[in-house]
């Protein structure tokens, strides 16, 4: 009883709040996804090149392409799809691809 009379001023003062912890929610990545970002980010973004040794007469060759396409040493190309007439022809001469990247 001599404790009621005492502590009833000090706890009227303190409130207690819980507070529960949450846990973030952490989005779950796909297995193989994250392989791939994390094989990526091993070796960069460098695609593999194969080496190609063009022939001694590429220039003739190319401009031989260019010609049938109705182009010449200083003319631009007008249009994607000529562009890619243009890659085409070269890619099954010499057997190498230029990448869209380049």
């Amino acid at each position: 009883m001599l404790r009621n009379l005492i502590f009833p001023i000090a706890r009227t003062k303190f409130q207690v709040i819980n507070i529960r912890n949450k846990q973030k929610k952490v989005p779950k990545i796909d297995k193989k996804l994250q392989a791939a970002t994390e094989s990526l980010a091993a070796r960069g973004f460098l695609r593999p090149n194969k080496p190609w040794d063009p022939p001694a007469n590429i220039d003739e060759m190319i401009l031989k392409i260019c010609s049938e396409n109705g182009l010449n040493s200083k003319s631009e190309f007008n249009s994607l799809e000529v562009k890619f007439v243009v890659l085409k022809s070269c890619y099954e001469e010499t057997g190498h691809s230029v990448p869209n990247s380049l």
